[in-house]
């Protein structure tokens, strides 16, 4: 049996897995934090211990940052021994654990799930992913599809539904995931796509090998810096001159 150990965490030393699946739309989680507010922190978080003494979230991001709202400095935390970093195949445990805990509670984020499976598929085949990812059986398997439709808008509800006859695994559901996207995604010939689903729009960008050489390396330094990518891909935007440019030519922009 994995060894688990219950501790009470300062939240700064808590981060947020990258590749969290899971989402909240925004009715629920204020109810989630006004819950917190009002009779305080009712389940631990799972936590992975990192080499540089932080813990990354594993279960329970959403009550980590509705217990920021509402001013917790420490979290009570289990932490699981197996997870943590430097371990046999520590990452790709991680995603597992990610995955299981959503599809126990919570939404998945069709998008995420499709990611994460296929950062993982190089490696593993579809038997051992069904299994790591603890699909024994049929009823486990219809609840991951229902969560992962749950998070698409409803055109591309209605065709995965129609497809649905030719899911049989995991890796069935995310290739048809890849279809729809690239087929029902918004402004695809421009080089990127836009999607919504939980009452937000999601952009995809695609990536051709020029591109990925400059984004890989730049997102692993945001990374390894600990800093917020989005804030530093908004700094570049903001100081863009094409960007200001492009800008310009749009309806209603500065001329």
């Amino acid at each position: 049996m994995p060894k688990v150990e219950i501790v009470s965490i300062p939240i700064d030393k808590l981060v947020e897995h990258p590749e969290n699946p899971n989402f909240m739309v925004d009715g629920q989680f204020n109810k989630l934090s006004e819950n917190i507010k009002e009779v305080g922190m009712v389940e631990n978080l799972q936590v992975a211990k990192n080499k540089d003494g932080t813990f990354t979230i594993i279960g329970g991001h959403h009550r980590f940052r509705a217990a920021k709202i509402n001013g917790y400095t420490e979290l009570p935390c289990v932490i699981i021994d197996d997870l943590e970093e430097g371990k046999p195949n520590w990452e790709n445990k991680r995603r597992f654990q990610l995955l299981r805990m959503n599809i126990i509670k919570g939404k998945i984020d069709p998008l995420k799930f499709t990611e994460m499976f296929n950062n993982l598929s190089d490696k593993y085949d579809r038997e051992a992913l069904r299994e790591m990812f603890g699909f024994w059986d049929e009823k486990s398997f219809e609840m991951l599809y229902k969560e992962v439709k749950s998070g698409l808008p409803i055109e591309l509800q209605e065709e995965l539904e129609k497809s649905k006859k030719s899911i049989k695994t995991i890796d069935d559901l995310a290739l048809i995931l890849n279809r729809l996207f690239n087929e029902y995604g918004s402004t695809l010939e421009s080089g990127f796509m836009i999607i919504d689903y939980g009452g937000k729009d999601s952009i995809w960008v695609q990536a051709d090998s020029k591109l990925w050489g400059i984004v890989k390396p730049f997102a692993d330094s945001v990374y390894h810096a600990k800093l917020n990518i989005t804030n530093e891909l908004y700094e570049i935007l903001k100081n863009s001159q094409r960007v200001q440019e492009l800008l310009k030519d749009q309806p209603g922009g500065k001329k």
